[in-house]
């Protein structure tokens, strides 16, 4: 079979091996056989490339291929040259990809590199020359690509030139990498720090010939392989690989090789089983060759064998991937600094005033997140003043068969049925009208829950006195009112914990806050605050990285202001984070095109632990995102409308499917052990103005690709849980973004997003056999990777 390219910069053939040794080739070999067995032996390696199999041989490894009868083999040949052409930091890595070493989450490439390697072969047999040499530039491309992006290592020094200095490394690989170009050893010398005469000394040393003979030697190895692979005329070949004139390169080659160019490509032709490649870090007068015991392979038959691999290969990633960068994240357990644990945070749900409960979505709602991630306590604002409780009337009846609270009895059962208690809102607005009547009604109903509930269920409840405005003025009257009516509850439920909401804005002349100079400060069993990024950040004016990062940091920033402040007055109570949201739009486009799953994660898990309790609330209604033209971004909401979930529904279901002690923590990932083995959590923070989420190609440098090694797992069969939690996958303003119309969403459309609005889940088996886990995350912008990796015995 004729060879699909006949260019130096890369050749590609398909054979039928008996035997096929090559003492290394100045470039990289990808050998994929197609059909049947072959022995691959090098000097570092013995195996067995099966069907299927696709192993890299680096450059200037000298192997020998042995096979039986009816093997395909298809080899791609890439020059050093052209590599290094696009790939300025080729010459500093090997290229890792052998059926032995090829961990799971490669599996997706080396289908995409038979695929590109089956295109580039079938593309040379479609008779049009022209299109076909693109297609063939095109697939190649893909496939170096995708070399240099997963498949690169650091490269070692090659045992044969063990003895080479570091600076001889560089000065060879520069020449390698400009041979053609004209370069000096004075260039060489600048960029490695050194005198000329100390690197002319070295490279003599070293290499056992003076420069200007190395790279002379090595022009002519890169013109020679040119001359006998290409039809290109002798004056073209000259100037490519750099010598300065025509009459030079037949001179200097006659002189090398007793005979013209001309000459020695007419001899090769009529004897051409010995095939030139040049060869890196080589001074050999005789020139390095192949020694082959092989037959062309039936074409009919590869071009069968290769478009079934095309046709059937389906995890193949779009010719369209943007390949970026990979960033390694090494993750040693048993070396890892001692991590704080996670602090065990009680959920507080809002619904606003408690008839909400009333309503069969909000109930649907609260169950959704009670059996699938958490939730401690409801939320209820105006239990007492507002419609929850109906009023009284005499009746005739000897049992009176009405009762104000049957509202407030239909919830309370479904409540503790669900094991959810209450925490109470007291506005201070309301009960500053009328104290006494409100101190009435409030220990009459809670007696009366007490006979009908049992005092261990109510003795959980919480109660929090609320006000927006503790100004100087008023606070004499709430530091009296909220007093009486801490006293009236403690005389019904002594265990019940009372606090009181604060705001604790921070004053500019950073003066002490007045509630340090209150009596109440020291008595109540904890303090509610809340840290809103948007209440405070202009998001107008929000233009600058820096702006945002502050405005990602305002909870953390908030937090310890509150806690210092505490603690400078020698005052030890739980916080409860009542109100709050992280960096988001102002608009609801803006808002809901700005995916931050793990901005809400981390700002969950990195609470400290003086914060015991946050507030959610259950849905946008009840948050009242209603404004015009903005939106309200002061909470956060579970739910949208028709019970569909918004993105920290799944983050809270993600913190409560966290398991066992964390072992290894960054600012990108938490690393867990369990009972049943490991889990592993990779965070993306994106931090930026989020009116730019709607500018995708001013955003795209955010995602990433991170090549992650866990080292001090421990070795065995695993079975591999992966939760991918993006933009793509599960996020709910894209799904809906997807139906533009104005007349209305039918339950049809509703069903549909609801179904799609999860987490991606890929379940897959791996065996490590060495106490180390290698794996490939493709990260969106805020997106959330959750893995379990669960121990299993290998015999069923």
């Amino acid at each position: 079979m004729p060879t699909a390219s006949k260019l130096s910069e890369y050749d590609l053939y398909a054979r039928e091996i008996s035997h096929f040794q090559h003492t290394g080739y100045s470039g990289i070999t990808l050998v994929y056989v197609i059909k049947g067995n072959v022995e691959f032996v090098s000097e570092d390696s013995r195996l067995h490339l099966a069907e299927n199999d696709v192993l890299c041989v680096n450059k200037n490894t000298a192997y020998e291929i042995r096979g039986e009868a009816h093997n395909i083999v298809i080899m791609l040949e890439v020059s050093n040259h052209f590599f290094a052409k696009y790939y300025k930091s080729y010459f500093y890595y090997q290229y890792t990809l052998s059926p032995q070493q090829n961990t799971s989450y490669k599996s997706i490439y080396i289908d995409n590199i038979r695929v590109l390697l089956a295109k580039m072969f079938i593309s040379y047999l479609k008779g049009n020359d022209e299109l076909a040499l693109l297609e063939i530039n095109h697939s190649l491309s893909e496939v170096l690509l995708i070399l240099a992006t997963y498949f690169k290592e650091k490269a070692s020094i090659p045992k044969k030139n063990a003895t080479y200095s570091k600076r001889i490394e560089h000065a060879i690989a520069f020449l390698e990498e400009n041979y053609n170009q004209s370069i000096s050893l004075q260039k060489i010398a600048k960029k490695e720090h050194v005198s000329f005469s100390y690197l002319s000394r070295l490279f003599k040393k070293e290499v056992g010939t003076n420069y200007i003979q190395y790279l002379k030697q090595l022009r002519f190895e890169h013109a020679t392989y040119d001359l006998i692979n290409s039809a290109k005329p002798i004056y073209q070949i000259a100037q490519e690989h750099g010598f300065s004139s025509t009459r030079q390169f037949i001179t200097l080659f006659k002189e090398h090789n007793g005979k013209t160019p001309s000459q020695y490509r007419k001899d090769y032709k009529e004897s051409p089983q010995k095939q030139i490649a040049p060869k890196k870090h080589t001074l050999h007068t005789e020139t390095p060759s192949i020694t082959a015991v092989t037959q062309p392979a039936d074409a009919v038959e590869v071009i069968s064998t290769l478009s079934n691999t095309i046709n059937n290969t389906t995890s193949v990633t779009p010719i369209q991937e943007e390949y970026s960068a990979v960033e390694d994240l090494r993750i040693h357990l048993h070396n890892h600094p001692k991590t704080r644990q996670p602090s065990a945070l009680k959920y507080i749900i809002t619904i606003g005033e408690l008839n909400e409960l009333l309503k069969e979505h909000v109930q649907q709602q609260v169950l959704m997140v009670k059996q699938e991630a958490q939730i401690d306590y409801i939320d209820a604002s105006h239990l007492i003043s507002g419609n929850t409780i109906l009023p009284e009337f005499q009746t005739d009846e000897p049992a009176v068969t009405y009762s104000p609270y049957n509202n407030t009895d239909i919830v309370i059962s479904f409540l503790k049925q669900h094991d959810i208690s209450l925490f109470v809102r007291i506005y201070h607005d309301s009960v500053s009208k009328d104290p006494g009547s409100y101190i009435e009604k409030t220990t009459k109903f809670l007696h009366y829950c007490i006979n009908l509930y049992g005092k261990a269920y109510m003795s959980n409840w919480r109660f929090v006195y609320y006000s927006e405005d503790c100004s100087d003025s008023t606070r004499q009257t709430f530091e009296t009112i909220y007093l009486q009516v801490r006293e009236a509850i403690k005389s019904c439920l002594p265990e019940a914990q009372i606090g009181v909401f604060y705001s604790f804005e921070k004053d500019n002349d950073n003066a002490v806050p007045p509630i340090f100079q209150t009596r109440w400060i020291k008595n109540t069993d904890f303090i509610g605050y809340e840290a809103s990024p948007g209440q405070e950040i202009g998001f107008d004016t929000l233009n600058t990285n820096r702006e945002a990062r502050n405005g990602a940091s305002h909870i953390k920033e908030k937090t310890a202001f509150v806690t210092e402040c505490l603690r400078a007055h020698n005052i030890h109570v739980p916080l409860v984070l009542m109100r709050w949201n992280t960096l988001t739009g102002q608009t609801r486009h803006t808002n809901g095109s700005f995916f931050r799953a793990a901005l809400i994660f981390n700002t969950l898990l990195d609470l400290p632990a003086e914060v015991s309790s946050v507030a959610l609330s259950l849905n946008t209604e009840i948050l009242q995102e209603t404004l015009p033209q903005r939106i309200d971004v002061s909470g956060i909401a579970l739910f949208y409308i028709f019970n569909l979930k918004r993105p920290v529904f799944y983050v809270l279901k993600f913190l409560r499917q966290m398991q066992g002690k964390v072992i290894a923590h960054g600012t990108d990932y938490i690393v867990t052990k369990t009972q049943f083995g490991y889990q592993l959590i990779l965070t993306n923070t994106a931090v930026f103005n989020p009116s730019l989420s709607l500018q995708e190609n001013l955003i795209g440098n955010f995602k990433k690709k991170k090549k992650i090694l866990l080292q001090g797992i421990s070795p065995g069969h695993y079975q591999i849980k992966q939760y991918i939690f993006d933009q793509q996958h599960g996020a709910l303003y894209r799904l809906y973004q997807l139906f533009q119309t104005k007349y209305g969403r039918s339950t049809e459309m509703i069903d549909y997003i609801d179904r799609k609005t999860i987490p991606h889940l890929n379940v897959y088996d791996e065996f490590l056999p060495q106490d180390e886990w290698i794996m490939l995350a493709d990260m969106d912008i805020n997106a959330l990777h959750f893995y379990e990796l669960r121990a299993v015995s290998a015999q069923v």
